[in-house]
């Protein structure tokens, strides 16, 4: 440790992954890695941004590339620090007081944070509403908080973008409630898609059931190495109610959307890039900075915006569906009958159940198209979630019940 003329060191360590952050523990806690005054770089607040650059072009100069960040004041932590970059707070979040989303704006680009850190940001009615105002300024006035606006990103705070719907509100309420609950949540996905600037999405962390849905419903989606993606809905008994049975298979294919709703396991950050749900992958360190310069590149005009066309999508892959709805592992799942009595207890019985509710989903939106696709998403939403293994499987969520979130292949990667 090398302190300056005042004790106001800010003292860490840059890693890239867990395992780089053993290795070093283990050398200083054996004595093996020593840090010696000559060996580190030591810059202030303001050169921050520039020795970030130095370690992550591998440029530094010193031989263990390390920084020593010296504060300015005492008391100031590096989160203020960030704060004066990421522009003034213009609307601050305060869960505790049901304010879900902290706004910001650098530079003409909105930065919308969703706040509700204790349950991951999951998507209660009142966390949508929020985005459905900032959706509807942006629609009528082309601002964000009386500011003007040309790009927008939505994050999450903490280790999670979205990690799912708050499965609360699904409990003991009749289908047509759920039906309404999911149209309404899909209408502000659509209105969020069809914004006139480009809406950029940041995935560091889980992006499960309704945030998936939300991050599929933006134009571009950046991932970082810490994301998880996917639709594990049935898992607790029911389907994807977001407009999920919709976006997913045209952008991943009819039999991968197929395999991951009906199988209910996530994937990687990487994983999802390679499918094409996601554009780019970063590391969580660059990967907001790298948000900023795509967001005013989709603004500009630099990097094409390209808005997803759901019908010819799916037009484009016919052949793929007709493929899959032939398999014969599909036609078992799609042979299902809904469980009763005791068979909703049944973990098989109830996910073969919302897996061919899922797929029923997905083959009525290429039959009908996308529009009449998402209307019966939430109609089928209601049914599934309603029924006797819907409602238990979404009890044993609740309960904590390990059982809930076992393995369990019902359709092979094809």
């Amino acid at each position: 440790v090398a302190r300056g003329k005042t004790d106001l060191s800010i003292l860490g360590s840059h890693m890239y992954c867990s395992t780089q952050a053993r290795e070093t523990v283990r050398l200083l806690a054996e004595g093996r890695l020593v840090m010696e005054q000559d060996d580190l770089e030591i810059v202030d607040l303001a050169e921050l941004p520039a020795i970030q650059q130095k370690m992550l072009d591998r440029t530094m100069t010193k031989p263990k590339g390390v920084a020593l960040v010296q504060a300015d004041r005492p008391e100031r932590a590096i989160a203020d620090y960030e704060s004066e970059y990421l522009g003034p707070i213009l609307t601050k979040a305060d869960p505790a007081s049901g304010r879900f989303l902290e706004i910001r704006i650098v530079e003409g680009v909105g930065l919308v944070t969703l706040t509700r850190p204790k349950a991951l940001n999951a998507l209660s009615e009142e966390l949508i509403a929020q985005l459905a105002e900032v959706i509807e300024e942006i629609e009528g006035k082309g601002t964000l908080c009386g500011e003007a606006v040309d790009a927008l990103i939505i994050r999450g705070a903490g280790r999670s973008f979205v990690a799912g719907a708050d499965i609360q509100g699904f409990v003991g309420k009749d289908a047509a409630v759920l039906d309404r609950q999911a149209v309404d949540s899909m209408a502000v996905f659509s209105r969020l898609e069809n914004l006139p600037i480009p809406v950029i999405s940041l995935i560091d962390g889980f992006a499960l059931g309704g945030g998936n849905e939300l991050a599929m419903s933006t134009h571009y989606r950046i991932v970082t190495e810490n994301a998880l993606l996917g639709q594990p809905e049935v898992k607790l008994g029911i389907i994807p109610g977001y407009g999920g049975m919709q976006r997913l298979p045209r952008l991943v294919g009819p039999r991968k959307a197929a395999e991951l709703s009906v199988n209910g396991e996530s994937i990687s950050g990487a994983e999802a890039v390679r499918l094409g749900l996601a554009h780019e992958l970063h590391p969580s360190s660059s990967a907001l900075t790298r948000a900023f310069e795509a967001a005013r590149d989709l603004a500009s005009g630099r990097l094409e915006l390209e808005r997803s066309d759901w019908d010819m999508m799916a037009a484009a892959q016919q052949g793929q569906i007709e493929e899959l709805y032939a398999d014969a592992d599909v036609a078992s799942l799609m042979a299902t009958p809904a469980p009763s009595g005791e068979e909703a207890a049944s973990i098989e019985q109830g996910r073969r159940y919302a897996g061919r509710i899922a797929l029923e989903a997905m083959r009525s939106g290429y039959e009908l198209g996308f529009e009449a696709g998402l209307a019966n998403d939430a109609l089928l939403f209601g049914v599934v979630a309603t029924s006797p293994s819907g409602q238990y499987w979404v009890g044993r969520f609740l309960a904590k019940d390990p059982r809930q979130s076992s393995f369990l292949t019902l359709l092979p990667q094809g």
